[in-house]
This record gives structure tokens, C-alpha cells and sequence, in this order.
């Protein structure tokens, strides 16, 4: 019963709403970075991006804040909708916010290959 009212509370945005409602509680930030990384590994990008991007912009101080916008990028970048120039944009603001975060280097190399015209 629990993981079916999960799933539905997923599905219907009450999670989504209580995430909003209660963004100090302690756990949100850590719930929420993971619910992003599970609709990544299912490949809903759309979901995850929410997600990822709650926790980069809500908590950025916390541990999750450098791989959650990390993520978010990745996601928007594996959904294929984005032109080169917005990519190579989110990964500027990528190194500006984390210049010595655990993904800086791929990042950096990211927007050198970008530039560079690579893919």
C-alpha cells in the first residue's frame, strides 16, 4: 500500500506540492535531489529537471545543491531540446556557482568541446 500512495502522490504532484508547502523540513532537500535522480534513471527528464533545479536554486548551500544543477544540466542536455548556445550557457552558470564542485572539470570540458564546435 505505502509505495502504491507514493506513487500516485508522485504522479497526482502532492509530493511535488508538499516539497513547495515545506521546504525547510528536514530531509526535503535529500528527498527531493533523490526523487529527481529516480525520474533520471527512468528517463522522465521533464520530472527531473524540476526537481534537480529545486534543489540547486532552494538549498544552495547544501551537499546535493552541486549535483542536483549538475543533474538538471545533464537532463536538459540528454533531452535534446536545447541549442548548443543555451547548453554552453547552463554550464557557464554551472562553473560560476560551483568552480571547485566534484563536476567542475566535465563541465569545463563541456564548454570547451562545445565551443570548439565538438559534441
Amino acid at each position: 500500500g505505502g509505495m502504491i500512495y507514493i506513487h500516485q502522490s508522485l504522479q497526482n504532484g502532492r509530493i511535488l506540492e508538499y516539497i513547495d508547502h515545506h521546504p525547510q523540513d528536514k530531509g526535503i532537500a535529500d528527498t527531493t535531489y533523490y526523487i529527481g535522480q529516480g525520474y533520471y534513471l527512468f528517463q522522465n527528464l521533464p520530472q527531473a529537471t524540476t526537481y534537480f533545479l529545486r534543489v540547486a536554486q532552494r538549498y544552495p548551500k547544501h551537499p546535493k545543491a552541486e549535483p542536483a544543477y549538475f543533474y538538471y544540466l545533464q537532463a536538459l542536455v540528454d533531452s535534446m531540446t536545447l541549442p548548443r548556445t543555451q547548453i554552453v550557457e547552463g554550464y557557464l552558470s554551472y562553473m560560476e556557482k560551483f568552480p571547485d564542485g566534484a563536476h567542475a572539470e566535465l563541465v569545463q570540458n563541456r564548454i570547451d568541446t562545445y565551443r570548439t564546435g565538438g559534441n
